[in-house]
């Protein structure tokens, strides 16, 4: 009996040993980068469920909570990870509302703190982010308890966010988000639960996400299933001849989001369309085939006669989307649009208070930044790294610099590289003799096509690499000296070959011919 008892824990503890810890990802393209945050987070204990998508703000984030297919991984989930101010910043400059984004938030906020998991905000870096969203972030963690890792704070601080901004100041180095995933997954045991709810939930809309498949119109639309290794989607076109109304049901609701996939599109197309009730319109035009999450500033209460149209009037833009400002009105060149859903919200609160400009610090019980890799040092052994590596890298070019100047490394050799002298030299050296008088319009030639291909050739190579261009000739050490070169004979005979010939007409000839004109010069 004993025997089996000790079996039977063995077992139980076998089996929990063998249980992963469930992580629920949340966020922008920093959170879908195949080597960035998500590798991090995909430890062998670890059973990661990724619900981020690029290129669109909070509102995203807010409906995967609300979608039925994941109530079942959030309820299950230990750990909400969650990224959203680079995206949330990015959209402000782009002619969005703060009020629209901070409300958006808020809303996330509130529909977090129901699931009671113990969330993680990460605050990336990110050289425009807002100041007023940043401490809304901060102040609502506060205030549900949500725990936050600032890396942006840790940028500041040390002074790193241009080094590390590199030549994309939205995704962050995938190395560096893999390592802040595995110092995540280390430091499990230490985050904190959600704190007790304090007075009233906050009243929240009632959610919901409508196919275009439910909409009066829908019969003539045709289902298109789009899926990748990251993404599945039913999306349905709907073109120029086909507008859809919302039902009757939806009446009262008001559509705050459209998801759009187009796939095959590239950044050079765009579509227009329209959303209207009867007492105004919204018009949005995007760009670009990804799945994307195009919020509405506005609100558009869905009525009797609420439509969705592509925009075939070439109607202005009324707001801004995804990667396109209000005031950039382009004119779209596609006349259809692949509608994955609509994202709508009915009563509840809308109006929330938005801390403009101000700082807000996270409470040090909440504050998980101490966590992060010593990112300070890791600039230094970049830095260091890439001393060591340059004068390997750059070797062969200093080599080809190397063999330049060894080749007019004076202004002496520069000066006796120049045509003139290398023709008046030709002419000095060939007059000597009647067999040299013969050969020298050939040997003249040869020059000059030589000396026609050289320069053709330096050209091409500071084309390439403007380093490799040969200092002015005032900057070598024997300037002084060398330039009495051209008052050389053999210099001035060259530059009056060089004028003989630009003047056409056989003049070169004639110059040459002049033996007696020109050889009494020479002595």
């Amino acid at each position: 009996m004993k025997r089996n008892l000790s079996a039977l824990k063995k077992h139980i503890k076998g089996t929990r040993m063998k249980e992963k810890t469930k992580v629920v990802l949340l966020g922008g393209s920093n959170s879908i980068a195949v080597n960035g945050l998500q590798k991090g987070l995909r430890q062998e204990n670890i059973e990661l469920t990724n619900l981020a998508l690029g290129g669109t703000d909070n509102l995203q984030n807010l409906f995967e909570l609300v979608h039925s297919k994941n109530q079942k991984v959030l309820s299950e989930a230990d750990f909400i990870v969650i990224e959203t101010n680079i995206n949330d910043s990015y959209m402000i400059p782009q002619g969005f509302n703060l009020q629209t984004i901070g409300r958006n938030f808020c809303w996330l906020c509130e529909k977090l703190y129901q699931f009671n998991k113990k969330v993680i905000f990460l605050i990336l870096p990110f050289v425009y982010d807002n100041l007023s969203l940043n401490a809304l972030l901060k102040s609502k963690a506060n205030y549900y308890g949500f725990n936050v890792v600032d890396i942006h704070e840790q940028y500041k601080k040390w002074g790193l966010l241009q080094f590390y901004n590199t030549t994309d100041a939205y995704h962050q180095i995938y190395a560096l988000m893999c390592l802040v995933g595995q110092r995540i997954i280390e430091s499990f045991d230490e985050f904190k639960s959600p704190k007790p709810r304090m007075g009233c939930a906050e009243d929240l809309p009632d959610f919901a996400i409508l196919s275009p498949v439910e909409c009066m119109g829908a019969e003539s639309l045709t289902p298109i299933h789009y899926g990748n290794s990251t993404y599945q989607e039913t999306t349905y076109k709907i073109t120029k001849n086909n507008a859809i109304q919302f039902p009757e049901e939806m009446e009262g609701y008001a559509v705050v989001g459209v998801k759009i996939w187009n796939l095959g599109l590239v950044r050079k197309n765009s579509v227009s369309f329209v959303l209207s009730n009867q007492k105004s319109k919204v018009v949005k035009t995007i760009l670009d085939g990804h799945l994307l999450v195009h919020t509405l500033d506005s609100i558009l209460e869905i009525d009797g006669q609420s439509y969705f149209r592509i925009n075939t009037e070439n109607e202005p833009m009324t707001e801004s989307s995804v990667w396109l400002h209000k005031d950039r009105q382009i004119y779209p060149d596609i006349d259809s649009t692949n509608v994955v859903c609509f994202y709508l919200a009915r009563g509840g609160k809308w109006n929330y208070e938005i801390p403009y400009n101000v700082e807000v610090q996270v409470e040090s019980e909440y504050d998980f930044s101490h966590i992060l890799p010593n990112f300070k040092a890791i600039k230094e052994i970049i830095e260091e790294y890439c001393i060591r590596m340059d004068k390997v890298k750059f070797a062969p070019l200093q080599k080809q610099i190397q063999t330049l100047q060894s080749q007019s490394g004076s202004a002496t050799a520069r000066l006796q590289s120049h045509l003139a002298y290398k023709l008046g030299n030709a002419m000095i050296l060939n007059s000597k003799s009647l067999w040299g008088m013969i050969r020298l319009p050939y040997v003249l030639s040869y020059i000059k096509e030589s000396h026609r291909i050289e320069q053709q050739q330096y050209q091409e190579r500071i084309k390439k690499n403007p380093k490799l261009k040969l200092p002015p000739l005032e900057s070598y050490a024997d300037y002084k000296e060398a330039i009495q070169i051209k008052n050389y004979t053999s210099y001035k005979l060259g530059e009056g070959l060089i004028a003989a010939n630009r003047a056409g007409g056989g003049g070169q000839y004639c110059f040459i011919c002049s033996k007696p004109l020109w050889l009494k010069s020479v002595g």
